[in-house]
């Protein structure tokens, strides 16, 4: 589980970015130092494909989730929107893990809802991946095929805390 995230980023630079490949060295589960060491691949491999190791941690991001709807339907049952999968993220989804591999530290997640504002999803996380969140989220909007705009907000210059808001896709066009 360890490794888990270097090697699905690096599947993930192989499909997308075959010459860059290589760049990203080998993330062993015995060497790996878990899941903040896809942000080092990252930035390993962002020269050669061209995109900045954060942009690079948000397409991934997106990406996977559909990865991890296809390979985890059991995390997805009874979810319908990026709403509920964040607000059962908690009991649901990281309980689940905790109990496969209960070293592995997860990620936070929390909704702020204010009436009249758009719903907020407060990320932690030691690891430093709000990119890789901030994708997440966005392959969530778009597996629930939703009219949400993922916007990062506040956030710490570590990616150890961010604040996202889920506002409404403006409709453009007649």
């Amino acid at each position: 589980m360890r490794s888990f995230l270097c090697a699905e980023f690096l599947d993930f630079v192989a499909q997308r970015f075959p010459a860059a490949a290589g760049d990203g060295g080998p993330c062993l589960p015995a060497t790996c130092l878990g899941p903040g060491h896809v942000r080092a691949c990252a930035d390993a491999v962002a020269p050669g494909c061209g995109v900045p190791g954060p942009a690079l941690l948000q397409s991934f991001g997106t990406a996977l989730f559909g990865r991890l709807v296809r390979g985890y339907p059991a995390f997805f049952v009874g979810m319908r929107s990026t709403i509920d999968l964040v607000s059962r993220y908690e009991t649901h989804v990281a309980a689940e893990v905790a109990k496969l591999a209960p070293a592995f530290p997860l990620p936070s997640l929390a909704l702020v809802r204010r009436k009249g504002r758009p719903v907020e999803v407060l990320y932690r996380s030691p690891d430093g991946l709000a990119d890789l969140a901030e994708g997440l989220l966005a392959g969530s909007v778009a597996h629930f095929e939703e009219r949400l705009r993922v916007t990062r907000g506040r956030a710490d210059a570590s990616g150890c805390s961010a604040r996202f808001v889920l506002g409404r896709r403006v409709r453009t066009g007649a």
